[in-house]
């Protein structure tokens, strides 16, 4: 990348790397000297993921579909994506007089799989027994999860955006963010 980066001409690089992870050593050095520039992507809005989704199906979708899409990429462009191509491949996103329409569960896909473990790698261990017994148990009381995992995890969570709590209180219920965490 770096010899690309430094060629003259009209060479233009696209370069991605996570949120949250230290740069390659050769990344990091074009942005020291001013060679790449760094622009951090957020998850898109609904309104954004309603028009990619109509974008890639080149239709009109209904809005329960938009909003299950939504919910289960948590606003991820790639996981939209992905999404997006394996429910239409599967069969599960269909067109019907001219409406694209989700009908069935959720289509995992090595592609998505690989998206959700990458970044699930950077949650701390504990974090991730909690994500694991909220799905398997999903929703459970503050109180319940706290006395299982301890506070300091749930708080955890909620700051890495993992899961939400309902409302303030022992007996407010706790759901993961992410439709495809659970």
């Amino acid at each position: 990348i770096h010899h690309l980066a430094l060629m003259p001409g009209a060479v233009r690089l696209l370069v991605t790397a996570p949120t949250g992870r230290e740069l390659p050593d050769a990344l990091a050095t074009l942005v020291k000297d001013g060679h790449l520039e760094i622009v951090e992507l957020r998850p898109l809005d609904r309104p954004l993921s309603t028009e990619m989704v109509g974008g890639l199906l080149r239709g009109h979708v209904e809005g329960p579909t938009e909003r299950r899409l939504f919910e289960l990429s948590g606003g991820n462009p790639f996981v939209l994506h992905e999404l997006v191509a394996a429910s239409v491949s599967s069969g599960v996103l269909k067109q019907k007089h001219g409406v694209w329409s989700w009908r069935g569960e959720v289509v995992g896909t090595s592609r998505l799989h690989d998206l959700v473990a990458d970044r699930l790698q950077e949650v701390p261990p504990e974090v991730r027994s909690l994500l694991e017994l909220l799905c398997l148990a999903e929703p459970l009381t503050v109180a319940q999860l706290s006395d299982a995992v301890g506070s300091e995890v749930v708080a955890a969570g909620e700051s890495a955006g993992l899961i939400e709590v309902d409302r303030v209180g022992p007996d407010s219920e706790v759901r993961c963010t992410h439709g495809l965490h659970s």
